[in-house]
């Protein structure tokens, strides 16, 4: 049962600035790159980007360095004595690069939350029953990553709550939202599920309508094995037939 105080958290500056309501709008190409973010995962605190999963991320090299000897100084040889630092090599002052993960498909899943109390009606059951499936997308190899506009606290306690196993990246100020064009109605911005593949890629693309909130699951899973590639198909060079002189 909800109170007074939860309905009062819900009018917020969020919630004004989502009440007009703008249809979704996106029309990327399928086969173009996806935008890119960067979100704060709210059970870790930890910055999410989308190259972190897809695409080619370019890794800066360190600028060469020279060995390390004495630095100029102002003083005389003499004053400063005839103790020298050795100079280190190169292979030494290596800084090792950082591990890229494994690059893999992304299905983000963007939802409708307005508090930590107070779920959209059409969005709630769909959490539900993506969490609940959550481990079939990983069983090949696509990553889920739901995106919510609610702040990192309020996102921690829905964490919790619902006992979400996938990855919820907080988005208070809905600029990935505006991003990928989703729209917006009455106080959040609307749902929408986007399929990337391990380039980058759009795959597949869902946006809000009602008959169709949101894409099910079984939709969802559908679009994921679509990107395996198929077999081709071995093509037979059909073989000369032998003639036979007859006497």
């Amino acid at each position: 049962m909800l109170s007074l105080q939860d309905y009062r958290n819900l009018l917020n500056r969020r919630f004004l600035n989502n009440a007009f309501p703008v249809p979704p709008t996106n029309q990327f190409n399928m086969g173009t790159l996806a935008p890119p973010f960067e979100l704060l995962n709210a059970a870790t605190k930890e910055k999410v980007r989308l190259l972190d999963y897809v695409g080619k991320r370019a890794i800066s090299k360190p600028a060469g360095r020279k060995a390390v000897g004495l630095q100029p100084a102002t003083k005389s040889a003499e004053e400063l004595g005839t103790v020298e630092t050795p100079a280190v090599s190169e292979s030494q002052l290596a800084i090792p690069e950082p591990e890229s993960r494994p690059k893999q498909p992304i299905l983000l899943c963007f939802t409708r939350i307005f508090t930590e109390k107070v779920y959209c009606p059409l969005c709630h059951p769909h959490i539900m029953a993506l969490n609940q499936q959550y481990e079939e997308f990983v069983a090949r190899g696509t990553e889920v990553l739901m995106i919510t506009s609610t702040d990192l606290v309020q996102t921690q306690t829905v964490i919790q709550d619902l006992g979400l196993k996938m990855p919820v990246l907080s988005d208070p100020t809905c600029r990935t939202f505006r991003l990928y064009q989703v729209g917006q109605a009455l106080g959040a911005p609307l749902p929408a599920q986007f399929l990337i593949d391990s380039a980058g890629r759009m795959r597949f693309r869902h946006l809000f309508s009602f008959l169709e909130p949101n894409a099910s699951v079984e939709r969802l899973l559908v679009a994921v094995d679509r990107l395996k590639p198929q077999p081709e198909a071995i093509a037979t060079t059909p073989q000369p037939k032998v003639q036979t002189a007859t006497g």
